[in-house]
Protein backbone atom coordinates (compact mmCIF):
# COMPACT_ATOMS: atom_id res chain seq x y z
CA UNK A 1 0.00 0.00 0.00
CA UNK A 2 1.35 3.39 -1.02
CA UNK A 3 2.29 5.65 1.81
CA UNK A 4 3.32 9.29 1.84
CA UNK A 5 6.74 9.74 3.36
CA UNK A 6 6.94 13.18 4.94
CA UNK A 7 8.59 14.54 8.02
CA UNK A 8 6.44 16.43 10.45
CA UNK A 9 9.05 19.15 10.84
CA UNK A 10 12.62 20.01 9.91
CA UNK A 11 13.70 20.05 13.52
CA UNK A 12 14.21 16.29 13.27
CA UNK A 13 16.82 16.88 10.60
CA UNK A 14 18.86 18.94 13.04
CA UNK A 15 18.89 16.54 15.94
CA UNK A 16 22.08 15.25 17.54
CA UNK A 17 24.29 13.31 15.13
CA UNK A 18 26.15 11.34 17.75
CA UNK A 19 24.56 8.00 16.93
CA UNK A 20 25.16 7.23 13.26
CA UNK A 21 23.00 4.08 12.95
CA UNK A 22 19.98 6.28 13.63
CA UNK A 23 21.04 8.74 10.99
CA UNK A 24 21.42 6.30 8.15
CA UNK A 25 18.26 4.51 9.14
CA UNK A 26 16.23 7.71 9.00
CA UNK A 27 14.17 8.05 5.78
CA UNK A 28 15.18 11.74 5.57
CA UNK A 29 18.76 10.83 4.74
CA UNK A 30 18.13 8.22 2.07
CA UNK A 31 16.17 8.25 -1.12
CA UNK A 32 12.64 7.11 -0.52
CA UNK A 33 11.52 4.00 -2.40
CA UNK A 34 7.83 4.67 -1.78
CA UNK A 35 5.69 6.56 -4.23
CA UNK A 36 3.93 9.72 -3.21
CA UNK A 37 0.25 9.85 -3.91
CA UNK A 38 -0.62 12.43 -6.54
CA UNK A 39 -4.29 12.61 -5.68
CA UNK A 40 -4.07 15.59 -3.35
CA UNK A 41 -0.72 17.19 -4.23
CA UNK A 42 1.49 17.23 -7.28
CA UNK A 43 4.41 14.81 -6.94
CA UNK A 44 6.76 17.46 -8.34
CA UNK A 45 6.22 19.45 -5.15
CA UNK A 46 7.94 16.76 -3.07
CA UNK A 47 11.67 16.28 -2.56
CA UNK A 48 13.33 12.88 -2.88
CA UNK A 49 13.18 12.37 0.87
CA UNK A 50 9.44 13.01 0.96
CA UNK A 51 9.50 16.59 2.27
CA UNK A 52 6.88 18.92 0.82
CA UNK A 53 8.81 21.75 -0.87
CA UNK A 54 6.17 24.41 -0.26
CA UNK A 55 6.27 23.94 3.51
CA UNK A 56 7.59 26.94 5.40
CA UNK A 57 9.32 26.87 8.76
CA UNK A 58 8.69 29.87 11.00
CA UNK A 59 11.48 31.40 13.02
CA UNK A 60 14.22 31.04 10.41
CA UNK A 61 15.49 34.54 9.46
CA UNK A 62 16.73 33.60 5.99
CA UNK A 63 13.51 31.98 4.87
CA UNK A 64 11.37 34.70 6.42
CA UNK A 65 13.39 37.35 4.61
CA UNK A 66 13.17 35.53 1.28
CA UNK A 67 9.36 35.45 1.35
CA UNK A 68 9.31 39.10 2.42
CA UNK A 69 11.29 39.98 -0.71
CA UNK A 70 8.86 37.93 -2.80
CA UNK A 71 6.06 40.33 -1.84
CA UNK A 72 7.57 42.99 -4.12
CA UNK A 73 7.29 40.59 -7.07
CA UNK A 74 3.69 39.97 -6.07
CA UNK A 75 2.93 43.71 -6.11
CA UNK A 76 4.45 43.91 -9.60
CA UNK A 77 2.38 40.95 -10.79
CA UNK A 78 5.44 38.78 -11.40
CA UNK A 79 5.08 36.22 -8.59
CA UNK A 80 3.97 32.91 -10.12
CA UNK A 81 2.80 30.87 -7.15
CA UNK A 82 2.11 27.15 -7.42
CA UNK A 83 -1.35 27.66 -5.93
CA UNK A 84 -2.40 30.33 -8.48
CA UNK A 85 -5.53 29.75 -10.55
CA UNK A 86 -5.46 29.41 -14.32
CA UNK A 87 -7.07 32.84 -14.81
CA UNK A 88 -4.48 34.51 -12.60
CA UNK A 89 -1.66 32.81 -14.49
CA UNK A 90 -3.13 33.90 -17.82
CA UNK A 91 -3.19 37.54 -16.72
CA UNK A 92 0.34 37.25 -15.31
CA UNK A 93 1.75 35.76 -18.52
CA UNK A 94 0.00 38.45 -20.56
CA UNK A 95 1.49 41.17 -18.37
CA UNK A 96 4.92 39.53 -18.56
CA UNK A 97 4.75 39.28 -22.36
CA UNK A 98 3.75 42.94 -22.63
CA UNK A 99 6.57 44.03 -20.32
CA UNK A 100 9.18 42.06 -22.28
CA UNK A 101 7.85 43.37 -25.60
CA UNK A 102 8.06 47.00 -24.44
CA UNK A 103 11.58 46.42 -23.13
CA UNK A 104 12.73 44.82 -26.37
CA UNK A 105 11.11 47.56 -28.45
CA UNK A 106 12.69 50.44 -26.50
CA UNK A 107 16.17 48.90 -26.60
CA UNK A 108 16.00 48.29 -30.38
CA UNK A 109 14.56 51.78 -30.94
CA UNK A 110 17.31 53.52 -28.95
CA UNK A 111 20.13 51.54 -30.58
CA UNK A 112 18.71 52.14 -34.07
CA UNK A 113 18.68 55.92 -33.73
CA UNK A 114 22.01 55.91 -31.92
CA UNK A 115 23.55 54.07 -34.89
CA UNK A 116 21.84 56.04 -37.67
CA UNK A 117 22.17 59.49 -36.10
CA UNK A 118 25.19 59.19 -33.82
CA UNK A 119 26.06 61.93 -31.33
CA UNK A 120 28.91 61.33 -28.90
CA UNK A 121 27.21 63.40 -26.19
CA UNK A 122 24.12 61.17 -26.25
CA UNK A 123 25.86 57.79 -26.49
CA UNK A 124 26.61 57.17 -22.77
CA UNK A 125 23.09 57.99 -21.56
CA UNK A 126 21.47 55.87 -24.28
CA UNK A 127 23.69 52.91 -23.49
CA UNK A 128 23.02 53.25 -19.75
CA UNK A 129 19.23 53.14 -20.15
CA UNK A 130 19.46 50.29 -22.66
CA UNK A 131 21.75 48.26 -20.36
CA UNK A 132 19.41 48.68 -17.36
CA UNK A 133 16.41 47.72 -19.50
CA UNK A 134 18.24 44.64 -20.79
CA UNK A 135 19.22 43.61 -17.26
CA UNK A 136 15.65 44.02 -16.08
CA UNK A 137 14.35 41.81 -18.89
CA UNK A 138 16.94 39.11 -18.26
CA UNK A 139 16.26 39.24 -14.52
CA UNK A 140 12.53 38.82 -15.17
CA UNK A 141 13.12 35.71 -17.30
CA UNK A 142 15.44 34.18 -14.71
CA UNK A 143 12.94 34.93 -11.95
CA UNK A 144 10.21 33.18 -13.93
CA UNK A 145 12.46 30.15 -14.51
CA UNK A 146 13.36 29.88 -10.81
CA UNK A 147 9.74 30.15 -9.72
CA UNK A 148 8.35 27.64 -12.21
CA UNK A 149 10.92 25.00 -11.27
CA UNK A 150 10.78 25.68 -7.50
CA UNK A 151 14.54 26.23 -7.36
CA UNK A 152 14.37 28.41 -4.26
CA UNK A 153 12.15 25.95 -2.43
CA UNK A 154 14.58 23.15 -3.30
CA UNK A 155 17.47 25.23 -2.00
CA UNK A 156 15.80 26.00 1.32
CA UNK A 157 14.88 22.34 1.70
CA UNK A 158 18.54 21.34 1.34
CA UNK A 159 19.78 24.25 3.42
CA UNK A 160 17.45 23.46 6.34
CA UNK A 161 18.95 19.99 6.53
CA UNK A 162 22.45 21.47 6.63
CA UNK A 163 21.75 23.84 9.53
CA UNK A 164 23.87 23.39 12.64
CA UNK A 165 21.69 23.77 15.74
CA UNK A 166 22.41 24.55 19.37
CA UNK A 167 24.92 27.37 18.86
CA UNK A 168 23.21 30.31 20.52
CA UNK A 169 26.24 32.60 20.29
CA UNK A 170 25.60 33.07 16.56
CA UNK A 171 21.93 34.01 16.84
CA UNK A 172 22.66 37.71 17.35
CA UNK A 173 25.11 37.74 14.46
CA UNK A 174 22.58 36.01 12.21
CA UNK A 175 19.79 38.42 13.13
CA UNK A 176 22.09 41.42 12.62
CA UNK A 177 23.17 40.24 9.15
CA UNK A 178 19.64 39.64 7.93
CA UNK A 179 18.37 42.88 9.45
CA UNK A 180 21.04 44.79 7.55
CA UNK A 181 20.12 43.02 4.32
CA UNK A 182 16.45 43.84 4.89
CA UNK A 183 17.17 47.55 5.38
CA UNK A 184 19.32 47.52 2.27
CA UNK A 185 16.55 45.89 0.23
CA UNK A 186 13.86 48.38 1.16
CA UNK A 187 16.33 51.23 0.88
CA UNK A 188 17.03 50.37 -2.75
CA UNK A 189 13.32 49.99 -3.49
CA UNK A 190 12.90 53.59 -2.30
CA UNK A 191 16.02 54.50 -4.30
CA UNK A 192 14.39 53.08 -7.44
CA UNK A 193 11.29 55.21 -6.85
CA UNK A 194 13.38 58.34 -6.30
CA UNK A 195 15.31 57.61 -9.50
CA UNK A 196 12.02 57.44 -11.38
CA UNK A 197 11.01 60.81 -9.90
CA UNK A 198 14.32 62.32 -11.04
CA UNK A 199 13.65 60.82 -14.48
CA UNK A 200 10.20 62.46 -14.58
CA UNK A 201 11.63 65.80 -13.42
CA UNK A 202 14.26 65.66 -16.18
CA UNK A 203 11.52 65.13 -18.78
CA UNK A 204 9.33 67.90 -17.38
CA UNK A 205 12.15 70.44 -17.05
CA UNK A 206 13.62 69.71 -20.49
CA UNK A 207 16.98 68.60 -19.07
CA UNK A 208 16.55 65.16 -20.61
CA UNK A 209 16.88 66.66 -24.10
CA UNK A 210 20.46 67.62 -23.27
CA UNK A 211 21.31 64.07 -22.14
CA UNK A 212 19.59 61.76 -24.60
CA UNK A 213 18.89 61.56 -28.32
CA UNK A 214 15.73 63.41 -29.47
CA UNK A 215 14.21 60.08 -30.54
CA UNK A 216 14.20 59.07 -26.85
CA UNK A 217 11.25 61.39 -26.25
CA UNK A 218 9.20 60.11 -29.21
CA UNK A 219 9.78 56.39 -28.63
CA UNK A 220 5.98 55.87 -28.26
CA UNK A 221 5.18 58.27 -31.14
CA UNK A 222 3.55 60.91 -28.95
CA UNK A 223 5.94 62.98 -26.86
CA UNK A 224 3.42 62.97 -23.98
CA UNK A 225 3.85 59.20 -23.64
CA UNK A 226 7.52 59.59 -22.77
CA UNK A 227 6.41 59.77 -19.11
CA UNK A 228 5.69 56.03 -19.37
CA UNK A 229 9.40 55.26 -19.58
CA UNK A 230 10.15 56.14 -15.93
CA UNK A 231 7.45 53.63 -14.91
CA UNK A 232 9.18 50.80 -16.78
CA UNK A 233 12.53 52.09 -15.57
CA UNK A 234 11.56 51.69 -11.90
CA UNK A 235 10.14 48.23 -12.64
CA UNK A 236 13.45 47.10 -14.12
CA UNK A 237 15.43 48.53 -11.22
CA UNK A 238 13.15 46.82 -8.70
CA UNK A 239 13.35 43.43 -10.44
CA UNK A 240 17.15 43.52 -10.63
CA UNK A 241 17.35 44.66 -7.00
CA UNK A 242 15.00 41.87 -5.90
CA UNK A 243 17.09 39.18 -7.62
CA UNK A 244 20.36 40.52 -6.23
CA UNK A 245 19.02 40.93 -2.69
CA UNK A 246 17.77 37.34 -2.80
CA UNK A 247 21.28 36.42 -3.95
CA UNK A 248 22.64 38.14 -0.83
CA UNK A 249 20.02 36.46 1.37
CA UNK A 250 21.03 32.97 0.25
CA UNK A 251 24.72 33.85 0.57
CA UNK A 252 24.20 35.03 4.15
CA UNK A 253 22.29 31.84 4.97
CA UNK A 254 25.21 29.64 3.87
CA UNK A 255 27.82 31.97 5.35
CA UNK A 256 26.24 31.71 8.81
CA UNK A 257 26.39 27.91 8.65
CA UNK A 258 30.03 28.03 7.59
CA UNK A 259 30.85 30.24 10.57
CA UNK A 260 29.10 27.77 12.87
CA UNK A 261 31.02 24.92 11.26
CA UNK A 262 34.35 26.67 11.83
CA UNK A 263 33.31 27.40 15.41
CA UNK A 264 32.73 23.69 15.99
CA UNK A 265 36.20 22.94 14.61
CA UNK A 266 37.70 25.37 17.11
CA UNK A 267 35.69 23.72 19.89
CA UNK A 268 37.49 20.42 19.20
CA UNK A 269 40.26 21.70 21.47
CA UNK A 270 37.94 21.24 24.44
CA UNK A 271 36.56 17.84 23.44
CA UNK A 272 37.65 14.78 25.41
CA UNK A 273 39.62 12.04 23.67
CA UNK A 274 36.75 9.59 24.12
CA UNK A 275 34.24 11.69 22.17
CA UNK A 276 36.70 13.17 19.64
CA UNK A 277 36.07 10.43 17.10
CA UNK A 278 32.31 10.99 17.11
CA UNK A 279 32.74 14.77 16.86
CA UNK A 280 34.97 14.44 13.80
CA UNK A 281 32.44 12.14 12.16
CA UNK A 282 29.71 14.68 12.89
CA UNK A 283 31.80 17.41 11.26
CA UNK A 284 32.28 15.31 8.13
CA UNK A 285 28.56 14.75 7.87
CA UNK A 286 27.72 18.42 8.47
CA UNK A 287 30.27 19.51 5.90
CA UNK A 288 28.75 17.28 3.23
CA UNK A 289 25.34 18.88 3.84
CA UNK A 290 26.77 22.42 3.68
CA UNK A 291 28.62 21.48 0.49
CA UNK A 292 25.32 20.36 -1.05
CA UNK A 293 23.80 23.75 -0.24
CA UNK A 294 26.73 25.62 -1.82
CA UNK A 295 26.62 23.46 -4.95
CA UNK A 296 22.89 24.02 -5.25
CA UNK A 297 23.26 27.79 -4.93
CA UNK A 298 26.01 27.74 -7.55
CA UNK A 299 23.76 25.84 -9.96
CA UNK A 300 20.99 28.32 -9.20
CA UNK A 301 22.93 31.54 -9.80
CA UNK A 302 26.05 30.85 -11.85
CA UNK A 303 24.55 31.78 -15.25
CA UNK A 304 22.68 34.77 -13.85
CA UNK A 305 25.76 36.01 -11.97
CA UNK A 306 27.82 35.75 -15.15
CA UNK A 307 25.29 37.71 -17.22
CA UNK A 308 24.93 40.44 -14.57
CA UNK A 309 28.71 40.74 -14.33
CA UNK A 310 28.99 40.94 -18.12
CA UNK A 311 26.41 43.76 -18.10
CA UNK A 312 27.48 45.72 -15.03
CA UNK A 313 31.12 46.18 -16.06
CA UNK A 314 30.38 48.14 -19.30
CA UNK A 315 27.37 49.76 -17.60
CA UNK A 316 29.58 51.15 -14.82
CA UNK A 317 32.06 52.47 -17.38
CA UNK A 318 29.28 54.19 -19.36
CA UNK A 319 27.74 55.65 -16.20
CA UNK A 320 31.04 57.10 -15.02
CA UNK A 321 31.68 58.47 -18.51
CA UNK A 322 28.21 60.05 -18.48
CA UNK A 323 28.79 61.65 -15.06
CA UNK A 324 32.33 62.87 -15.70
CA UNK A 325 31.45 64.53 -19.02
CA UNK A 326 28.57 66.69 -17.79
CA UNK A 327 28.94 70.43 -18.30
CA UNK A 328 26.40 71.72 -15.76
CA UNK A 329 25.43 70.94 -12.18
CA UNK A 330 21.82 70.06 -13.06
CA UNK A 331 22.93 67.55 -15.70
CA UNK A 332 25.27 66.03 -13.14
CA UNK A 333 22.47 65.70 -10.55
CA UNK A 334 20.19 63.97 -13.08
CA UNK A 335 22.97 61.52 -14.02
CA UNK A 336 24.00 60.60 -10.46
CA UNK A 337 21.19 58.11 -9.50
CA UNK A 338 22.56 55.44 -11.81
CA UNK A 339 25.95 55.58 -10.06
CA UNK A 340 24.46 54.20 -6.83
CA UNK A 341 22.73 51.40 -8.72
CA UNK A 342 25.95 50.31 -10.45
CA UNK A 343 27.84 50.42 -7.16
CA UNK A 344 25.21 48.19 -5.55
CA UNK A 345 25.35 45.72 -8.45
CA UNK A 346 29.12 45.38 -8.21
CA UNK A 347 28.88 44.95 -4.44
CA UNK A 348 26.12 42.34 -4.68
CA UNK A 349 27.62 40.23 -7.44
CA UNK A 350 30.96 40.01 -5.62
CA UNK A 351 29.38 39.41 -2.20
CA UNK A 352 29.78 35.57 -2.29
CA UNK A 353 33.53 36.05 -1.98
CA UNK A 354 32.73 35.83 1.77
CA UNK A 355 31.95 32.14 1.27
CA UNK A 356 35.33 31.38 -0.28
CA UNK A 357 37.08 33.36 2.44
CA UNK A 358 35.24 31.56 5.27
CA UNK A 359 35.63 28.17 3.66
CA UNK A 360 39.39 28.64 3.28
CA UNK A 361 39.67 29.04 7.07
CA UNK A 362 38.29 25.58 7.85
CA UNK A 363 41.34 23.50 6.95
CA UNK A 364 43.71 25.89 8.74
CA UNK A 365 41.60 25.74 11.89
CA UNK A 366 41.62 21.96 11.76
CA UNK A 367 45.40 21.85 11.36
CA UNK A 368 45.86 24.22 14.31
CA UNK A 369 43.70 22.08 16.58
CA UNK A 370 46.47 20.16 18.42
CA UNK A 371 43.97 18.07 20.34
CA UNK A 372 43.12 16.20 17.13
CA UNK A 373 46.69 15.29 16.19
CA UNK A 374 48.48 14.93 19.52
CA UNK A 375 48.76 12.39 21.08
CA UNK A 376 48.71 10.25 17.96
CA UNK A 377 45.82 7.81 17.62
CA UNK A 378 45.47 6.00 14.33
CA UNK A 379 41.67 5.87 14.27
CA UNK A 380 41.27 9.53 15.18
CA UNK A 381 43.94 10.64 12.72
CA UNK A 382 42.38 8.73 9.85
CA UNK A 383 39.03 10.42 10.45
CA UNK A 384 40.74 13.81 10.77
CA UNK A 385 42.57 13.24 7.48
CA UNK A 386 39.29 12.30 5.85
CA UNK A 387 37.80 15.56 7.10
CA UNK A 388 40.82 17.46 5.75
CA UNK A 389 40.21 15.88 2.33
CA UNK A 390 36.60 17.09 2.46
CA UNK A 391 37.80 20.59 3.32
CA UNK A 392 40.24 20.64 0.41
CA UNK A 393 37.86 21.60 -2.41
CA UNK A 394 39.31 24.58 -4.26
CA UNK A 395 36.35 24.75 -6.66
CA UNK A 396 33.74 25.06 -3.91
CA UNK A 397 31.88 28.36 -4.02
CA UNK A 398 29.69 30.49 -6.25
CA UNK A 399 31.09 30.76 -9.77
CA UNK A 400 30.48 32.88 -12.85
CA UNK A 401 29.12 30.17 -15.16
CA UNK A 402 32.01 27.91 -14.12
CA UNK A 403 34.69 30.24 -15.54
CA UNK A 404 35.93 31.47 -12.17
CA UNK A 405 34.91 31.57 -8.53
CA UNK A 406 33.78 34.82 -6.95
CA UNK A 407 36.76 35.66 -4.75
CA UNK A 408 38.54 38.77 -3.47
CA UNK A 409 41.30 38.58 -6.14
CA UNK A 410 38.52 38.65 -8.76
CA UNK A 411 37.17 41.87 -7.25
CA UNK A 412 40.57 43.54 -7.51
CA UNK A 413 41.02 42.36 -11.10
CA UNK A 414 37.56 43.59 -12.12
CA UNK A 415 37.98 47.05 -10.59
CA UNK A 416 41.44 47.46 -12.14
CA UNK A 417 40.16 46.53 -15.60
CA UNK A 418 37.22 48.94 -15.32
CA UNK A 419 39.42 51.86 -14.27
CA UNK A 420 41.76 51.18 -17.20
CA UNK A 421 38.88 51.16 -19.69
CA UNK A 422 37.40 54.31 -18.16
CA UNK A 423 40.70 56.18 -18.45
CA UNK A 424 40.99 55.06 -22.07
CA UNK A 425 37.47 56.27 -22.95
CA UNK A 426 37.95 59.62 -21.24
CA UNK A 427 41.20 60.11 -23.10
CA UNK A 428 39.39 59.57 -26.41
CA UNK A 429 36.78 62.18 -25.57
CA UNK A 430 36.95 65.23 -27.90
CA UNK A 431 38.66 68.19 -26.24
CA UNK A 432 37.41 71.75 -26.49
CA UNK A 433 40.77 72.85 -27.88
CA UNK A 434 40.53 70.33 -30.70
CA UNK A 435 37.00 71.42 -31.49
CA UNK A 436 38.09 75.07 -31.71
CA UNK A 437 41.05 74.13 -33.88
CA UNK A 438 38.72 72.29 -36.22
CA UNK A 439 36.53 75.37 -36.55
CA UNK A 440 39.41 77.72 -37.36
CA UNK A 441 40.00 76.69 -41.03
CA UNK A 442 36.30 77.01 -41.84
CA UNK A 443 36.17 80.45 -40.24
CA UNK A 444 39.24 81.67 -42.17
CA UNK A 445 37.74 80.37 -45.44
CA UNK A 446 34.53 82.26 -44.82
CA UNK A 447 36.53 85.45 -44.08
CA UNK A 448 38.45 85.06 -47.36
CA UNK A 449 35.22 84.63 -49.32
CA UNK A 450 33.82 87.74 -47.66
CA UNK A 451 36.83 89.79 -48.71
Amino acid sequence: MDTQVRRSSYSEANRSLDVFPEIFGDPMFKKSSTKVKETSKNANLFAEDGCYLLDRVSGIPAEKQFYEFQQVLKWMGLLFEASSTQITRTFQYSWLTFLLFISFYTVVHDFYFLATDFHSNFAPSTLVVAAITFQGSISTLFSLHWQKNLHFQAFFHTWRHSRIPDIESFEKYENRVFSGNRRQFWGFQVYALLSALVFIFAIWSGLLKKLVHPSFITVFYCSELCYVRPFFFVLHLSIVTNNLETYLCLTNAIHCELKKFNYKIVQLKEVSRQSLKDELQNLIYQHTKITCSIRLMDDLYKVYAFMVTACVIPLTIFVLTLVLTRSSLMELMVSLPTVGFCTFELYAIMYPSRLSEEFSKSKSLLCMCHNVWIPYEENVNKIAQTLAIHLDQPDLGVSLWGFTLVTKPLILTTVSAMMTCLAFLLDLRPKEENANACRCPSNSTNDTQTL
